[in-house]
C-alpha cells in the first residue's frame, strides 16, 4: 500500500509509537486495565480493582506468560551479543526467521483478531529458549565451582 508507506516515511515518530503501543496491547493485554484511557469510567477505579474485577484470567495469564518469554528472550539476545563467537549460528538462524516473520509482526496487522500475529510466537520462543539455556549454563558453571 503506497499510501501507508508514504505516511510511515513522513511520520516515523507516529509509526514507532504505533509499533510500541500495539506490541504492548498484543503481548500484555493487562496493560489496558492498568493504564486505561483517562476518559473511560474504568480509569476512576483503583488499579487492583480494575485488574481483579474487570480483567479476565486469560488476559492475566497471557500477560505473565509473555512477560516471562520476553525476559528470557532479552537474556538470550544479551548473551548472543556478549559472546558472538559461541552463538554465531543462533544469530544467523534468528535473523533468517525474523526476515520470514517480519510481515506478520503485531504492529502490521489488526491486533486482536488476527491469526497472523501467531507467526511472531516461534521467533519469540526461540529467543526465550536461548535465554533459558543461558540461565541453565550459568547455574551449571556455578555448581562446578
Amino acid at each position: 500500500n503506497k499510501k501507508a508507506v508514504h505516511h510511515a516515511l513522513q511520520n516515523p515518530d507516529k509509526l514507532i509509537k504505533k509499533i510500541f503501543l500495539n506490541s504492548i496491547e498484543f503481548y500484555f493485554p493487562i496493560a489496558y486495565y492498568v493504564y486505561p484511557p483517562s476518559f473511560l469510567r474504568l480509569s476512576q477505579h483503583p488499579v487492583m480493582t480494575r485488574v481483579l474485577k474487570d480483567c479476565s484470567t486469560i488476559e492475566i495469564i497471557q500477560s505473565l506468560y509473555f512477560f516471562l518469554l520476553w525476559i528470557f528472550a532479552i537474556l538470550g539476545i544479551g548473551y548472543s551479543i556478549y559472546s558472538r563467537s559461541k552463538t554465531k549460528g543462533l544469530i544467523i538462524l534468528l535473523g533468517v526467521i525474523f526476515i520470514i516473520i517480519a510481515p506478520y509482526l503485531p504492529f502490521l496487522v489488526f491486533i486482536k483478531h488476527s491469526r497472523y500475529t501467531f507467526a511472531t510466537l516461534p521467533f519469540l520462543s526461540l529467543l526465550s529458549a536461548s535465554g533459558i539455556l543461558v540461565v541453565m549454563d550459568r547455574f551449571r558453571k556455578e555448581r562446578r565451582v
